[in-house]
Formats: C-alpha cells, sequence, structure tokens
C-alpha cells in the first residue's frame, strides 16, 4: 500500500464509481496521471506504484497511446515503459493469438493457436523449420517472423504468416544473420534491431520493404544489445 497515501486509492475508486460503465478505468488512469504532474517534484517516484492500482491491460488502446504520448512523465518514466511495452505486444490477429516455435527440451516447428471467442487451443501450419529466439511483428491480417536460432546457426530469414489461409511464405532474407532481436512495424515497413550474431552483440538496424520484399541497413543504436524490446509510439521507434 502506498505509504501515506491511502486517500488517494479510496480517491481513485471513488473516481472509478462516478465514470461511465465503458471508460471507468481509463479514467483513473487519467485521474492519475493528473495528481502525480500536479506535484511532479514530490510524486515522480510513486508514480509506477500509483498506476499499479489501475488495470492498464482494460484501457482501450488508443486512448493509452495518445495519454502515453502527450505525457512527458510517462515517457521518461523506465519502469511504466516497460509495463507498456508488455501491453503494445499484447494480442494476436483476427482474433486469436498464435505461439510460434521455441523449444520443450527440442527445438519445435510447431504453431499454436488460441481462439479467444472459443477458448480453445488448436495446432495449425508448421513453420517451414525449426527454431527459437525469433522476434515477430503483426501487420493487419499477417504475422512476420524474423531471424532466430535453429539449433545450429543463427539465421537472417524473414517469413510471413498468412492467418487466413494458415500458410508461410518465405521473403527476403536480411544482411545480418541474428537472434533474440527485436522487429517492430511502422507505416508499411519492418524494423529489426540488435540481437547476437553468435558470437557479439549487435548494434545494427535493418529496414524492410512490405511493399518492395527488400531490406536496408539504417543508422545503427548507440549500444549493442540482445534481448530487447522494440516499439514504436507516436511515430517514433524506442529500443528498450
Amino acid at each position: 500500500m502506498l505509504q501515506g497515501h491511502t486517500w488517494l486509492v479510496a480517491a481513485l475508486l471513488d473516481c472509478r464509481e462516478s465514470l461511465s460503465v465503458e471508460h471507468k478505468d481509463e479514467g483513473m488512469f487519467y485521474f492519475a496521471v493528473e495528481w502525480i504532474e500536479s506535484d511532479e517534484v514530490e510524486r515522480e517516484s510513486k508514480l509506477f506504484e500509483i498506476l499499479g492500482f489501475i488495470p492498464l491491460t482494460c484501457l482501450r488502446w488508443k486512448f493509452l497511446k495518445e495519454v502515453v504520448a502527450e505525457r512527458k512523465i510517462l515517457m521518461n518514466n523506465t519502469k511504466f515503459l516497460k509495463s507498456f511495452v508488455k501491453i503494445l505486444t499484447r494480442g494476436g490477429a483476427n482474433g486469436s493469438v498464435y505461439v510460434f516455435g521455441g523449444r520443450n527440451g527440442t527445438m519445435l516447428s510447431s504453431v499454436s493457436k488460441f481462439q479467444s471467442s472459443t477458448g480453445i487451443w488448436s495446432e495449425t501450419t508448421p513453420m517451414p523449420g525449426k527454431r527459437t529466439h525469433f522476434d515477430c511483428a503483426v501487420v493487419g491480417d499477417k504475422i512476420y517472423l524474423c531471424g532466430g536460432f535453429n539449433g545450429d546457426k543463427n539465421l537472417n530469414t524473414l517469413e510471413v504468416f498468412h492467418t487466413k489461409s494458415q500458410t508461410f511464405q518465405t521473403l527476403a532474407s536480411m544482411k545480418y544473420p541474428r537472434e533474440s532481436c527485436a522487429v517492430v512495424a511502422l507505416d508499411g515497413f519492418l524494423y529489426v534491431a540488435g540481437g547476437t550474431n553468435g558470437e557479439n552483440c549487435l548494434d545494427k538496424i535493418e529496414k524492410y520493404s512490405i511493399e518492395t520484399n527488400e531490406w536496408k541497413e539504417v543508422s545503427p543504436m548507440q549500444t549493442k544489445r540482445s534481448g530487447l524490446k522494440f516499439v514504436e509510439l507516436d511515430g517514433k521507434l524506442f529500443a528498450l
């Protein structure tokens, strides 16, 4: 419980009850941010703890993205951004959640599908090859899989899974093989950052045109890293 701020928790709950059914949690979130900003010097250190009383995953994505983009106190709080990243990467395609590859003691190529409307898991078309430590990005009804490790070597492959036809298509390869990299989609392009080539961490960023099926190397990150997250917010890309 917040030391000396139990009244705030009560105020948040009162605020929630006074709002319309559709937007109760969003009102709580906005109220809390406004309260923190009214005395930023004293209250900023409690931001993550205060917002922990609000179910962020229940907020509408459009609302959350707009508020975060316009509030520097949120953009500059690393702990909050890490939680925000988890929300950015939630969801699936066509009302489904897909789990690709990985390992369970052995390398996998299987693809499992969870249908949110029925709550049922099923197996669908497997990946063209076994792999782990890759990353994915969703664009419309397509899921793009970049890089990874197949048990023998790091991969520079790019494949797209068409959720409507449940089929895979192999696309142009990246310049740099990499695992534990991060990929994000923005304005018709995929951006793949960092990762490791098996020997060294990378700072390389490659940009893929979905329209032309071509890769281009762009400005590298300032720090070599793997196991990162790469997210888009308000037209900007953040490596975390």
